[in-house]
C-alpha cells in the first residue's frame, strides 16, 4: 500500500482516545466496625475514590494456550482465560478516608492479629465491583456527561495489595500517591448501546453488555 497521508488523516479523523478521560467506580463494601482500623467509611471511600484514583488501565485480555507436540513439531490450541490482578493508582489526602477504607476492608477480610475473617464477610460480601469507563473527547456537558465510549466492570473483586506511601523530607512540591492491587473473577465490557440486557446509565446513557 502507498504512501498516503490524505488516506491516514481521514482514517485517524477523530485523533484516537485519550488515556486521560477516564473514571474508576469502587463499590466499597460495608466496612464499618473494622476492630483493628477505625474510621473507613465505604460510602464515602466509594465517592472520593471518583476523584482521587488518577490512574488505571483498562483490564487485559488473555488466553492460554496448549502446545500440542507431534514428531518433534507443536501445535497451538486455545487454552483457559484467565485474568491479570487489575492495579490502580490513588492520591492520598488528609481524610485518608480511601486509604483506611481499603485497609479497613481487608482487616475484615483477614484481621492484622487474630487471622481470622470478620463474620459479615462469610457469605462473600467482600467481593465487590468496580467499574472503570472510557469517555470520548467530545460530549453535550462535558467529561462528566460527555460519550462513554467503553466500560468494563470488574466482577467479585477485592483488594489484596495496598502500597507503600513513601515518606521524605527531600520530596517537596509533591502529593502522597499509593498503588492497590486487586484480585477478580472477571470482567464484562459494555458500551453505549439500546442493544442487551441494559445495566443502567451513566452520564445520559444506556450503557449495555457487548455480547
Amino acid at each position: 500500500m502507498a504512501f498516503n497521508i490524505q488516506s491516514f488523516k481521514s482514517s485517524f479523523a477523530d485523533g484516537g482516545a485519550r488515556p486521560t478521560l477516564f473514571e474508576v467506580q469502587v463499590s466499597f463494601p460495608d466496612v464499618s466496625g473494622s476492630a483493628e482500623i477505625a474510621g473507613g467509611d465505604g460510602v464515602l471511600a466509594s465517592s472520593k475514590m471518583m476523584f482521587t484514583c488518577f490512574a488505571a488501565s483498562l483490564p487485559e485480555s488473555r488466553i492460554g494456550m496448549i502446545e500440542v507436540p507431534y514428531f518433534g513439531r507443536t501445535i497451538k490450541v486455545e487454552g483457559n482465560r484467565t485474568y491479570a490482578d487489575w492495579r490502580v493508582q490513588v492520591i492520598n489526602d488528609e481524610t485518608m478516608i480511601v486509604r483506611k477504607s481499603l485497609e479497613a476492608w481487608q482487616a475484615k477480610i483477614n484481621s492484622i492479629v487474630p487471622n481470622v475473617m470478620d463474620s459479615t464477610f462469610a457469605d462473600g460480601s467482600y467481593k465487590v465491583s468496580a467499574y472503570v469507563r472510557q469517555y470520548a473527547k467530545a460530549g453535550s456537558g462535558g467529561v462528566a456527561q460527555g460519550d462513554v465510549i467503553r466500560e468494563y466492570e470488574i466482577v467479585g473483586m477485592f483488594p489484596t495489595d495496598i502500597g507503600a506511601i513513601d515518606l521524605s523530607w527531600s520530596s517537596r512540591d509533591q502529593l502522597e500517591t499509593f498503588p492497590v492491587s486487586f484480585s477478580y473473577d472477571w470482567w464484562i465490557p459494555y458500551e453505549s448501546s439500546d442493544i442487551g440486557a441494559a445495566l443502567g446509565t451513566v452520564g445520559g446513557q444506556t450503557i449495555a453488555p457487548i455480547g
